[in-house]
């Protein structure tokens, strides 16, 4: 028993000292961020041009997927098929039903 109390205070005690210490650096940076310029609040052209350049990719990337024509009669991608929660205990050692 004396062990595990030992053991319960050390981790206390880490878990402290590491709150202890991102709250130091959270107050570091809140009063770094207090000193900063913030002029306008606008990205640089730079970054608006990658943003626009990335929601380009997202774009193709939506139109190629919802463009792709499934064979009819294809089998679906999953199957929804809810568990008992008994079975939901269970279901980490067994590997998934195949459906039909």
């Amino acid at each position: 028993m004396e062990s595990r109390r030992r053991f319960l205070k050390l981790t206390a005690a880490g878990a402290a000292a590491m709150m202890i210490g991102s709250l130091e650096s959270a107050r570091r940076a809140t009063a770094e961020g207090r000193n900063a310029d913030h002029s306008g609040g606008a990205r640089p052209p730079e970054i608006e041009a990658e943003i626009e350049k990335q929601k380009g990719y997202v774009a193709k990337t939506l139109e190629t997927i919802r463009a792709y024509e499934l064979p009819a009669g294809s089998n679906p991608g999953f199957v929804f098929a809810p568990l008992s929660p008994r079975a939901a205990g269970a279901s980490a050692r067994r590997p998934p039903r195949r459906s039909r």
